[in-house]
């Protein structure tokens, strides 16, 4: 059944996401324009990927426990939550790779990175929102089986 611990994964991963952008920005307080480095881009597009498995392994948990008293907005709402995580991973992939092509250029990285701290932020917020609103879900689902 789907419970708090079956958030804990993402939940870590976004703290470690969370770190990895406050790095960057002391990187680039530090190296203005080029905070980013190779290895953080590496690692980012690592946790990108790491998330987009939590997030698919999240879904199919809640269609699963919510299976049998799903009603069927209730499963439209999770596609749709699910398809704005994704949608905002795809744009931290597209912000990581600018900042990335930038240091390639020689050009600044600042745009690319004010970019990915905002998509990081909504993000998270997606997340929890999600989180809640699953949970909120497994509750009603628990209750209605007795």
């Amino acid at each position: 059944m789907l419970n708090e611990q079956s958030f804990k994964q993402m939940e870590k991963l976004l703290a470690k996401s969370q770190q990895l952008m406050d790095k960057i920005r002391r990187q680039n307080r530090k190296w203005p324009g080029a905070g980013a480095f190779e290895k953080d881009v590496d690692d980012a597009k690592a946790l990108l990927e790491k998330m987009g498995q939590v997030v698919w392994d999240l879904a199919a948990a809640a269609v699963e426990s919510l299976d049998k008293s799903l009603d069927p907005s209730h499963d439209s709402e999770i596609r749709e939550a699910v398809r704005k995580e994704y949608a905002l991973m795809s744009r931290l992939y597209e912000d990581i790779r600018r900042a990335h092509e930038a240091t390639e250029e020689g050009k600044s990285q600042s745009e690319a990175l004010r970019q990915t701290e905002i998509h990081v932020k909504q993000f998270t917020l997606q997340s929890e929102q999600t989180r809640d609103r699953l949970l909120e879900l497994a509750r009603v689902t628990r209750t209605q089986l007795g």
